[in-house]
């Protein structure tokens, strides 16, 4: 299995590709540069495959000048396996205090943006235990623009399912 998917990754870019492999060892999340060129680490699209290389999500963040699309900087899995956060920076400089986090939901199998739920994300962000979140944000009451933040995924997950039938 972890032959078949590092072989995918070399195969696909040559070696340029940063592959994250889930705790539980059934998924594989993939890193891929799409900046122009000369800049292709600039732009990112991420991928989720299965433990066979079938791509089951992705979502690109490359713009068409290269200059307002983002890049990937940090990635991870949670502990738990349920979670792939990443943080982002912008190709073109722009909003360079902004570092937006992202994470894919493995039950819902879609991308949300944590700055949705929290306000825009200040830094980079550190895991703890099984799905936990640490980072700053800004507060635009206070005008903190390091404003610590914690955020458990597994109680968000289950705010977003909650507001999602809201609308079934």
């Amino acid at each position: 299995m972890l032959t078949l998917m590092f072989s995918w990754s070399v195969a696909h870019a040559a070696g340029k590709v940063k592959t994250y492999i889930c705790s539980r060892g059934v998924l594989l999340a993939a890193v891929v540069p799409v900046g122009k060129k000369g800049f292709e680490d600039q732009e990112s699209r991420v991928e989720i495959r299965s433990a066979d290389g079938r791509r089951i999500s992705w979502k690109s963040f490359s713009s068409r000048d290269g200059e307002h699309g983002w890049g990937v900087n940090h990635a991870a899995w949670t502990g738990d396996g349920q979670f792939f956060i990443f943080n982002t920076s912008s190709s073109g400089g722009h909003q360079p205090w902004s570092l937006p986090i992202y994470f894919y939901s493995l039950r819902q199998n879609r991308f949300y943006k944590l700055d949705s739920f929290v306000g825009p994300i200040t830094s980079d962000f550190i895991l703890q235990g099984r799905n936990t979140i640490r980072a700053t944000r800004l507060n635009f009451v206070t005008r903190d623009d390091k404003e610590r933040v914690r955020v458990r995924l597994d109680r968000l997950r289950l705010r977003i399912e909650e507001s999602a039938s809201l609308w079934r």
